[in-house]
C-alpha cells in the first residue's frame, strides 16, 4: 500500500510550502530520509528542552523530526500518517504533531490569547485555540496539534503523556509537573530572557 508521509501537512503548520512525499515502506516507521533529526540526534540536542512522546504512543510510531527551524528553532515531532486527498493542492493531517521551541521564540504572538491566565496542564500554562493548544514551560512553547476526530480527548492524553527528549533540563518523566513560565514574562510585563 502506497502511503503518503506526514510532511504533507507541515504547510498548514507552519505556513510553507513542502513536498507531499509518497512512501512505500511500513506504514508508521520512522522516515529517516525526510527527517533532519533522528531519535538519537534528539537526545543530543542542547539547546533547549524538547519534549515528546517516545518512540510509540498509542498505536503510533514516531514518524518524521524536523528543525531545529533556522528562524523560529521549532523542532516538529509527528507520529503517524495519513493521506493527502482535495483537489490540486491535496492536503491531510497527521494524528499527532507536536512543536517545541524556545519560550521567548515568537512569545508575545503565542501569548496574545490569553487563555494561559485560566489554565494549567501538568502546573504550566496552557494557552493557543481548542485545535492547537500551547503549553507555556521555563524554557520551552510545546504547541500540540491532535487531529482529534472522533476521538475528543487525544490532546489531553498527549499532554499527559508528554516527556523530556533530551538532556536539557530538568528531566520530565510522564505525569511529572512542568516547570511553568514566569506570568509575567507570558503578559508581556517582564522580557523573556
Amino acid at each position: 500500500m502506497r502511503r503518503v508521509a506526514p510532511l504533507a501537512a507541515l504547510p498548514l503548520l507552519t505556513g510553507c510550502a513542502a513536498p507531499l512525499v509518497a512512501r512505500d515502506d511500513e506504514a508508521g516507521s520512522f522516515d529517516r530520509a525526510h527527517s533532519t533529526m533522528t531519535p538519537a540526534a534528539v537526545h543530543r540536542f542542547g539547546e533547549f528542552p524538547l519534549y515528546w512522546l517516545g518512540d510509540r504512543f498509542e498505536g503510533w510510531n514516531l514518524t518524521l523530526v524536523t528543525g531545529p527551524e533556522p528562524t523560529t528553532h521549532v523542532v516538529t515531532f509527528i507520529y503517524g500518517d495519513c493521506t493527502p486527498t482535495g483537489g490540486d493542492e491535496p492536503s491531510c493531517s497527521p494524528p499527532i504533531v507536536i512543536q517545541v521551541k524556545p519560550l521567548c521564540a515568537q512569545l508575545d504572538v503565542a501569548a496574545h490569547h490569553g487563555a494561559w491566565k485560566k489554565f494549567r496542564v501538568r502546573g504550566a500554562p496552557l494557552g493557543g485555540e481548542p485545535h492547537r493548544r500551547i503549553l507555556f514551560t521555563a524554557a520551552a512553547q510545546v504547541r500540540v496539534f491532535a487531529n482529534r476526530g472522533a476521538d475528543p480527548q487525544r490532546p489531553d492524553r498527549v499532554f499527559a503523556a508528554l516527556v523530556s527528549a533530551n538532556q536539557v533540563g530538568p528531566r520530565i518523566g510522564s505525569g511529572d509537573p512542568f516547570p511553568p513560565a514566569p506570568l509575567p514574562v507570558l503578559a508581556g510585563e517582564e522580557a523573556c530572557t
